[in-house]
């Protein structure tokens, strides 16, 4: 389970991609945990 946002890099970012890659091939599941961004800020 991740947040979308971890130390203020989003799950999007270019650095993320070896992460992405590893969650590919292992054929794993992600839980992304909403949060609301009116009252988290993004950089949590």
């Amino acid at each position: 389970m991740i947040s979308g946002t971890t130390h203020g890099v989003r799950l999007e970012d270019r650095g993320c991609d070896v992460y992405w890659e590893r969650v590919q091939a292992l054929d794993a599941p992600v839980y992304l945990r909403p949060a609301n961004p009116f009252t988290r800020p993004d950089h949590i």
